[in-house]
């Protein structure tokens, strides 16, 4: 695994409120969407978009969770057929690679680099919460997180290893960088900025 991180700066504004979560804590996706949703309305199936601290409004959950769909939809398969075999729909049909996002407004942790705070939290939440293994990616390192802590201002993009052969360190260092005048809009704007960027380079030939 390999990844890729950008400190934003001034670029994204702090919420109106302070909550931390630590790693420990953070919802499992797979088993805890409602956690993940944390609203009275019940989840997208599915859901690659976990937003416990309500971040982003529920609309914008729902457009992130339809761009990230749109990457297993209509990239092709870097694995084994079997292991991107889609159970329950049509015998044959294959997802492509994995895309998921994790925010917090605020990383609860004891170390001052927020460089190693990331890269401990996005490592820890991939394997123990669910974002890589059971039916939710195929195990063939095809996964890739998006995980934005607000309050931190901290951007960190951890690929998978078949991931990273289609997109690397330099292609990510650039899209992110490139997104910070879409995160000085908004969250939204800067992570659906990200999304599709990145689904452009899995696409390509």
């Amino acid at each position: 695994m390999d990844r890729t991180l950008l400190l934003l700066g001034a670029v994204i504004l702090s919420l109106s409120y302070s909550s931390a979560i630590r790693k420990e804590n953070y919802p499992n996706i797979q088993s805890a969407p409602s956690s993940c949703w944390n609203r009275s309305t019940s989840p997208p199936s599915n859901l690659h978009v976990c937003d416990p601290d309500r971040t982003i409004s529920a609309e914008d959950v729902r457009e992130l969770q339809r761009e990230a769909m749109s990457i297993q939809n209509n990239t092709n398969c870097p694995c084994h057929s079997r292991q991107c075999a889609i159970w329950g729909l049509t015998p044959g049909k294959v997802r492509g690679y994995t895309l998921s996002v994790a925010i917090v407004n605020s990383m609860d942790v004891t170390q001052s680099n927020k460089v190693e705070a990331a890269k401990d939290y996005v490592e820890y939440i991939r394997t123990r919460k669910g974002f890589y293994g059971w039916d939710y990616s195929s195990r063939c390192e095809e996964d890739i997180i998006i995980f934005l802590s607000v309050e931190d201002t901290v951007v960190y993009v951890l690929t998978g290893n078949k991931a990273r052969s289609r997109a690397n360190d330099g292609e990510l260092s650039a899209i992110i960088t490139n997104s910070k005048p879409s995160f000085s809009r908004s969250l939204t704007d800067g992570l659906k900025y990200l999304i599709r960027e990145i689904r452009e380079e899995l696409k390509r030939p």
